[in-house]
């Protein structure tokens, strides 16, 4: 839409449903079927996109993910144990002797008897231990350092998100309302052609000399050009009120009602050094890059870490099911100690204890994959900062440039208002052409048409630094009170 015809046809983009369309209107609803529809001027669809845009939803369940991940770092200190327990059925004796020095044996150990009759009873034995890092070298500092980076890094990847939902809500509601205008200006354009057309018509059917055929055919023609573009406009703005729904969450079957004026933001836009400066600052991208280079390096300094030992204070305990001293094995070693088994309760040990993991091969092979992470992270931003340096410059010159395309833009509006004047002045009476009339009648709908484009394109181009800069530089309205009585099911808009 950037040059004279391309103005031209978005003058035309939204006509009325019965410019020439050929299909029959649907049945107007009746005043009891038809509910109020949900009014939205900017500061409303900014609140609706920050609550049920999907794109915020996604970026919040990540953030919520990185939340838990914190979380469970943050829980290191707490330490970790083990709790094991063997269960097993083990032979005894079921018939045994007292030797002279006081044991129990089983029969068959001795050399006079010549049987033996073994049972089985159940027997349970476990052990359990639990220890806190007094020093780990690094290890859980390193892991907390990744963590709070990594949640730092993902709080920018979300603000980021929700930047961009908000800019894409914005390009809905601006579109809509330049959608709204160029029907305006297709439908006042339309009225005085049909009348100049009239008119022509009145004074062929009176044989007036000053009246040339042709100047209805050239009408004819331009208003054929005109209605050529109504299907494409019926498309242009259902695409814009669905992008509009889609921004706000408002449902698509439900009626949406526009409100507000397409005019150029307010917006205090620093000088090309500070706009850069400000980008490289708080761009919410180069923040999260910056996050994720972060947690690169903590990453691998907890690699280095991995090469030293832990220190850690542990509790222990081991217990065993009590067997009699009637209940001794038989072919044991050691009869004396293991058929003296008395009752036993666990007692906690404390206990210092030095845990060194020994595996070259993956500890070398984890850092060298940590030092290749910090480098790629290191280029990722400085990508990332270059890429936002050209783009803030592209928008920071596309403002500057519509600001005076727009002031050129108003002065050919204000032209052309003054030459439809006086055109349509000429024409009635009768020192004036029907092709000056069509003309003066296409000049001033492009100039009018254009005007709104540049204003949606300025429009975009500040909103767009806006989201480089990480802050509005627009003069936002306040936020509107929901709307409680908006439907929720109707027929969606035409």
């Amino acid at each position: 839409m950037g040059g004279v015809a391309a103005a031209a046809l978005l003058m035309a983009l939204v006509a009325g449903p019965d410019a020439g369309s050929g299909a029959a209107p649907a049945p107007p609803a009746t005043v009891a079927d038809a509910p109020a529809p949900v009014v939205l001027d900017l500061a409303e669809v900014l609140r609706r996109s920050d609550r049920n845009n999907p794109l915020n939803a996604m970026a919040l369940a990540k953030f919520r993910t990185i939340e838990a991940q914190v979380d469970v770092a943050r829980l290191a200190w707490l330490g970790k144990g083990r709790w094991k327990n063997d269960f097993a059925i083990i032979p005894v004796c079921e018939d045994s002797i007292q030797t002279s020095d006081g044991l129990q044996v089983c029969r068959d150990d001795l050399d006079e008897v010549e049987y033996f009759d073994l049972q089985y009873r159940p027997h349970l034995r476990g052990s359990f231990e639990y220890g806190w890092p007094l020093y780990t070298f690094g290890k859980i500092a390193a892991g907390l350092d990744a963590a709070d980076a990594g949640l730092k890094a993902g709080g920018h990847e979300r603000d980021a998100t929700r930047a961009e939902g908000r800019l894409l809500a914005k390009k809905a509601y601006w579109g809509a309302l330049l959608f709204r205008d160029l029907s305006d200006v297709t439908e006042d354009g339309l009225s005085k052609l049909d009348k100049a057309r009239s008119q022509i018509a009145d004074s062929l059917e009176e044989d007036d000399e000053d009246v040339d055929e042709r100047d209805a055919w050239k009408l004819d023609i331009f208003r054929a050009e005109v209605v050529s573009q109504v299907e494409k406009a019926r498309a242009g703005g259902r695409l814009a009120r669905s992008a509009l729904h889609e921004a706000t969450g408002i449902d698509r079957a439900v009626l949406v009602k526009v409100v507000g004026k397409l005019a150029a933001t307010d917006a205090a836009v620093p000088d090309l050094d500070e706009t850069f400066r400000r980008a490289l600052d708080s761009n919410r991208m180069v923040q999260a890059a910056r996050g994720a280079l972060k947690v690169a390096q903590a990453q691998e300094e907890l690699a280095r870490a991995k090469f030293w030992p832990d220190l850690i204070l542990g509790v222990g305990a081991t217990y065993r099911s009590t067997i009699s001293q009637t209940d001794c094995l038989p072919d044991l070693a050691d009869r004396t100690e293991q058929c003296k088994a008395a009752d036993f309760a666990p007692i906690p040990v404390p206990a210092i204890r030095l845990e060194w993991r020994i595996d070259p091969a993956a500890q070398i092979s984890e850092l060298k994959k940590r030092e290749a992470k910090v480098q790629v992270a290191k280029a990722d931003l400085r990508a990332l900062s270059a890429k936002v340096r050209l783009d803030t410059e592209e928008m920071w010159l596309a403002v500057q440039r519509g600001r005076r395309v727009l002031a050129a833009r108003e002065l050919a509006v204000k032209a052309a208002k003054r030459l439809i004047v006086a055109a349509t002045m000429d024409h009635e009476a009768g020192v004036g052409s029907g092709k000056d009339l069509s003309d003066a009648l296409k000049t001033t709908a492009v100039a009018r048409a254009e005007k709104l484009q540049t204003v949606y394109s300025l429009n975009v181009a500040v909103a767009t630094l806006s989201k480089l800069l990480g802050q509005d530089l627009e003069n936002l309205p306040a936020a509107a009170p929901s709307n409680s009585q908006a439907p929720q099911t109707t027929q969606a808009t035409p």
